[in-house]
């Protein structure tokens, strides 16, 4: 991803050495050769050494980037965030802050993935949706969260089941509990946990013979059976975009924060046949990447 943000940047005259200075502090906590790193404590460096721009490509590198500062701006170039409701911005049209960026939000995203879902299973009439428990009971954040879907279902015309999660042991349970239920499809909701145990989900979907909608094409590799997301080189070109404007004098808090305008649909065509899915010509012509 942020090959095509340094890509870009150079496209638009930003040199390395001549007119840009690179300072690159990374997470090395998946690299079982390295110790794992703190965020928090590369996110304070970066604001010693004074940068003019900290750009931050994932939500967690994004918060430990606001936790070091409030003056140095600070660029989003991620996916999967939702930034009003994770606190990063006060909203997407006024940041109000130092933060601004570009972001694919999975839940602007969750009603074009439901009825995609059901182009792809039309016979579907319930659809479970499996999403991480967060603060243990209902709160009015998780009802807004959730109001996408809802409104697209009411215009699709099928009803939903939510299972929320709340450890690795609970998927098992969700999933007999949503098939009881009358559940005959499923779709993730971004999250750590099922991101963390996305093998688990799809196995279990497999067994209940349940299309799928997942978060991310790496998913569908994987074995799921489809997956809608934001294109990320669009999301990376565009946050460099941001950059550029915030170097020559833009203020972030001044900067609406981008949606993205290019997305994948990924369709794994061995789980699709194992299901009995035979895909109409219409959705076929919206898919952009076959897995066999």
């Amino acid at each position: 991803q942020l090959s095509q943000f340094w890509a870009r940047m150079e496209e638009l005259g930003y040199v390395e050495g001549q007119n840009l200075e690179k300072v690159d502090r990374v997470d090395r906590s998946g690299d079982e050769d390295r110790p794992a790193a703190d965020l928090n404590a590369l996110a304070m460096e970066l604001a010693r050494l004074s940068v003019d721009v900290i750009v931050a490509p994932t939500p967690p590198g994004i918060r430990a980037a606001m936790d070091a500062t409030t003056s140095i701006p600070i660029v989003m170039v991620a996916a999967g965030a939702d930034p009003v409701t994770s606190g990063f911005v006060a909203s997407l049209a006024r940041p109000g802050g130092n933060v601004t960026g570009v972001v694919g939000s999975q839940i602007q995203l969750e009603g074009k993935r439901l009825q995609l879902l059901l182009e792809a299973a039309p016979t579907v009439s319930k659809v479970a949706i499996l999403e991480e428990a967060l603060g243990g009971g209902s709160s009015p954040a998780v009802e807004a969260s959730r109001e996408p879907l809802d409104a697209a279902a009411r215009v699709l015309g099928v009803a939903l089941v939510f299972e929320r999660i709340e450890t690795r042991e609970g998927f098992n349970a969700a999933f007999e509990h949503a098939v009881a239920e009358g559940a005959e499809a499923l779709l993730v909701r971004n999250s750590t946990l099922a991101n963390q145990n996305i093998d688990r989900i799809i196995g279990l979907a497999d067994r209940y013979r349940l299309p799928a909608s997942y978060v991310r094409g790496i998913n569908v590799s994987a074995g799921g059976l489809m997956a809608y997301e934001p294109r990320s080189s669009d999301i990376a070109r565009r946050a460099a975009d941001h950059v550029d404007r915030i170097l020559r004098g833009a203020r972030p808090a001044d900067l609406p924060v981008e949606l993205p305008t290019r997305y994948d649909l990924f369709v794994n065509m061995r789980t699709a046949r194992s299901l009995g899915l035979s895909f109409s010509r219409d959705f076929f012509a919206q898919v952009d990447e076959v897995i066999e």
